[in-house]
């Protein structure tokens, strides 16, 4: 019994860890989680090695391991979600207005049938009954086709359209 109250303090400390814990590895990317869980790695090994000096039972020291992978996992969880949140928002700082180079670009055309295509597809290969290998595959290259023709048609209107813009101006 002492044994679970001990677990569990050393678990509820674990989850407490990952909001102080600040990246300051010199390699890889500045927040991974990975580098942002790390000391509550350490300091799992150390509780680990604290735990096993009171000679714990096989099924105790599973589940305290138990429950510092779940803590683990819930703190990588977090710092990815908190990274991810995060780069979104500076994504969203950056992209203040449209780039005057890139505005009409077949690229910008077409980006949302390029976003679109991953949901269709996924949604296609949940059809019931499913769908051949075969099938998916040529829905694939539809889909491809598709977005080709989207690229060559806006390229070909972003031509017209500067064409048309130095007629004007010339005149």
């Amino acid at each position: 019994m002492v044994s679970k109250k001990a677990a569990v303090l050393v678990a509820c400390g674990a989850l407490a860890a990952p909001g102080v814990a600040q990246a300051t590895h010199e390699t890889g990317k500045l927040g991974a989680p990975g580098q942002v869980c790390k000391p509550l790695k350490q300091q799992q090994q150390a509780s680990l090695k604290e735990f096993r000096s009171t000679d714990p039972s096989k099924e105790a020291l599973r589940t305290f391991r138990a429950m510092q992978r779940a803590a683990y996992k819930g703190c990588i969880r977090e710092a990815a979600k908190k990274r991810s949140e995060d780069k979104q928002q500076g994504e969203e700082d950056t992209q203040g207005g449209p780039n005057v180079n890139s505005e009409g670009a077949p690229g910008q055309v077409c980006k949302p049938l390029l976003r679109a295509r991953k949901a269709q597809l996924k949604s296609f290969r949940a059809q019931d009954p499913k769908p051949s290998k075969q099938v998916v595959r040529e829905y694939k290259q539809a889909q491809q086709a598709a977005y080709k023709g989207c690229i060559q048609g806006a390229a070909k209107a972003r031509s017209e359209n500067k064409e048309n813009q130095g007629k004007g101006q010339q005149s």
